[in-house]
């Protein structure tokens, strides 16, 4: 229901894939966008909110989204544009390193 909810609320549904996120990262990027919804968890369970084919999705077009839901993803539900969220994930890029004992 929260991933429903968001997508009555917000103009756009974005997809985006991840490596080695760590939470202090992550955290900065809802701070800036607080308007914005993020969704991480089970990409099954992302599915069957977006509907896993033309005949069960929820809005127009999720079922096509929802058949990019593997791996490291998440959605982003804004009303931010294209142009806006890569320019901010652009800049929220950043590099790891290897820690002591990991």
């Amino acid at each position: 229901r929260p991933i429903r909810s968001a997508i009555d609320e917000r103009n756009y549904v974005f997809l985006f894939s991840f490596e080695n996120m760590r939470t202090s990262f992550f955290q900065g990027v809802r701070k800036e966008w607080p308007e914005s919804r993020f969704f991480l968890g089970k990409n099954k369970v992302m599915q069957v909110a977006l509907g896993r084919d033309e005949e069960d999705e929820y809005a127009t077009g999720l079922s096509e989204v929802a058949t990019h839901l593997k791996g490291n993803v998440g959605l982003l539900l804004t009303d931010h544009t294209l142009d806006e969220v890569q320019a901010c994930f652009k800049k929220h890029v950043q590099l790891d390193f290897a820690r002591s004992g990991h």
